[in-house]
């Protein structure tokens, strides 16, 4: 299974930060993009010393891939009706599962960021839950980077599997410190190879503030994810799993293909798009190879199977799936004792995560009441806060979860609002004003009225980050240093009682 890189072509990656789940097909492509890259130095980590001396054995092996998982630790239906698995009993599945005789446990990104459990000590209890587990290695995710750099390469440090991101460089051309292009994990004298990537679009979607200093580099060619498959193919690798926080839905356009065909890659596994993705590619040696994507939190994970044929030195493909864990057998599945305990002797928040902050009066929906909330509340925040500016509105986009009606504690605002955006204030036109008011993934305050605003007029709005930096630089911005869920939360203690109907516009 060696491979010669006699062309190179590259490849271009797009995603979305919709968060709808979708069914999508992927098919191939032949568009080329021919921009050159600036070569960024990557490194190969061995998990296990070489044993080329061993004679391998025929065996067959699972590979199981998860992504966005969000922090979603508890057990529970989520507001869009899947039933997210939760910590515990994931770990249990995905100990116990396969039949077959090895087994590799790969994340796609977006682990750590979504509930307080996780969110509150930045993601340590989900990579020492990780440890447990035996994940063999976790691409970054856009969210991966809402505490900064320095928490990545912290979590790193006790983390008993790689990080990579082959893609995200400083000026110098550098990974970030305790990040590597990709890896090697080698069982039963098996050699599979991990690259890792993030889609460059991902940058958007994080706090500018921490990613200073940094390149999400936009093409894929030879110096980035070819270019870690031919170092490890040059290491003898025996099958290479190609691993990316990026919606593989798009794919289908940007030579995913050829990017297949030249780096010898035997499975792609996504994220990010919180999609269902089951497809199946062929390579130009007749080798069918698995696109997989397993939707978000906890909800699915994918599981692909190969068989080892010693003699021959092949890999064959034998099956893949979704995991829906839906079914009742999934559900009744027993906690992870260890996962549970790791929890209550470093991590328990419970006390903090049970706070009653309120009372909510009729539900609010993600995509209605529970975002003009948060906008309602960013507003009040700024013109309290910023009165020198003649601020006009605060906007939001949608709530990650629906917020019931009854007593509200703050880990259930924290599953709605999890992420750490901040509040940005900057001048506006009517024009800005009339888009924002017609995007349907944007709301705004309920006092707003777009024909309150003159055309000649010099206005101010208060928004999140992700709004803000869609269409302004960080330069163009008063920053607060105020994250959104902080905001909400003391309006919603101030208000004591939140009608849902007093939001539902």
């Amino acid at each position: 299974m060696k491979f010669k890189f006699l062309l190179v072509l590259p490849l271009l990656f797009l995603t979305s930060c919709d968060n709808t789940n979708v069914n999508s097909s992927l098919t191939s492509s032949s568009n080329q993009n021919t921009s050159s890259i600036t070569t960024t130095n990557t490194s190969i980590t061995t998990t296990s010393e070489s044993t080329t001396s061993v004679q391998k054995e025929s065996m067959t092996f699972d590979v199981y891939g998860i992504n966005d998982f969000h922090g979603a630790v508890n057990s529970q239906y989520s507001s869009a009706g899947y039933y997210e698995l939760g910590l515990g009993k994931l770990s249990t599945y995905l100990k116990t599962d396969s039949t077959s005789d090895e087994k590799f446990i790969i994340s796609s990104g977006d682990m750590w960021q979504g509930s307080i459990e996780s969110s509150i000590n930045k993601g340590k209890y989900l990579t020492d839950a990780m440890n447990l587990i035996g994940f063999d290695s976790m691409t970054l995710g856009n969210h991966e980077f809402d505490w900064g750099q320095e928490i990545i390469t912290e979590n790193s440090n006790f983390a008993n599997f790689e990080f990579l991101a082959c893609n995200v460089v400083d000026r110098n051309g550098e990974l970030i410190p305790g990040v590597k292009g990709s890896t090697i994990v080698t069982k039963n004298d098996f050699k599979v190879g991990i690259v890792g990537y993030i889609d460059s679009s991902c940058y958007y979607s994080i706090t500018a503030t921490m990613t200073e200093g940094l390149n999400f580099e936009y093409q894929f060619d030879d110096e980035y994810v070819l270019n870690e498959c031919e170092k490890l193919h040059e290491q003898d690798v025996d099958f290479i799993i190609l691993s990316g926080h990026s919606e593989l839905n798009v794919l289908r356009d940007f030579d995913l293909q050829d990017v297949i065909n030249e780096g010898g890659i035997d499975l792609v596994l996504g994220g990010h798009s919180h999609s269902k993705e089951n497809d199946k590619f062929f390579r130009d040696d007749g080798k069918i190879v698995p696109v997989l994507n397993a939707l978000c939190n906890g909800e699915m994970v994918s599981k692909s199977t190969f068989s080892y044929d010693a003699e021959t030195d092949d890999v064959t493909y034998v099956s893949s799936t979704l995991v829906n864990f839906e079914q009742s057998q999934y559900q009744n599945l027993e906690e992870d004792p260890e996962i549970l305990n790791l929890y209550k002797t470093k991590y328990d928040v419970d006390d903090l995560k049970n706070k009653v902050i309120g009372t909510i009066d009729g539900d609010l929906y993600s995509y209605g009441a529970a975002a003009n909330l948060a906008a309602s509340a960013i507003y009040d925040y700024a013109i309290d806060n910023y009165s020198q500016y003649n601020i006009v509105a605060g906007i939001s986009n949608q709530a990650r979860t629906n917020i019931e009606s009854g007593q509200l504690t703050y880990g259930e605002l924290f599953r709605s609002f999890p992420f750490e955006n901040e509040l940005l204030i900057y001048k506006v036109d009517r024009n800005y004003l009339s888009k924002m008011s017609s995007d349907s993934s944007r709301f705004l305050n309920k006092e707003f009225d777009i024909n309150d605003i003159n055309f000649n007029e010099t206005v101010y709005v208060c928004a999140i980050d992700y709004v803000a930096l869609k269409d302004y630089s960080v330069s163009q911005c008063v920053r607060t240093s105020k994250f959104y869920r902080d905001v909400i939360t003391n309006y919603i203690k101030e208000k004591g009682t939140i009608r849902a109907y007093e939001y539902d516009y």
